[in-house]
């Protein structure tokens, strides 16, 4: 799954840069999801990986989130209705 593959990527960039002991912290992931059932299946585990989520429902609301905050990983489909 492209999701486990690209989390495990961060994690482990994240591991490579860091010289000290510590866990790797959770990162701050963006999705833009419009189907509701896509949305709570890749919200739920993100946040059973250990990441903190924000989700939206449509490229309008995705494109004025992002440009009030960074995240280490940005999920958003090709097309996204709504916009």
């Amino acid at each position: 799954m492209c999701l486990s593959r690209c989390l495990a990527e961060s994690i482990d960039t994240s591991l490579a840069n860091n010289t000290s002991t510590q866990t790797p912290k959770s990162l701050n992931i963006f999705v833009a999801e419009d189907d509701l059932i896509n949305a709570k299946v890749i919200s739920t585990y993100i946040k059973d990986e250990g990441h903190n989520v924000v989700l939206v429902n449509n490229g309008k609301e995705a494109l004025k989130q992002l440009s009030t905050k960074k995240y280490a990983i940005v999920f958003m489909a090709y097309e996204n209705a709504g916009y």
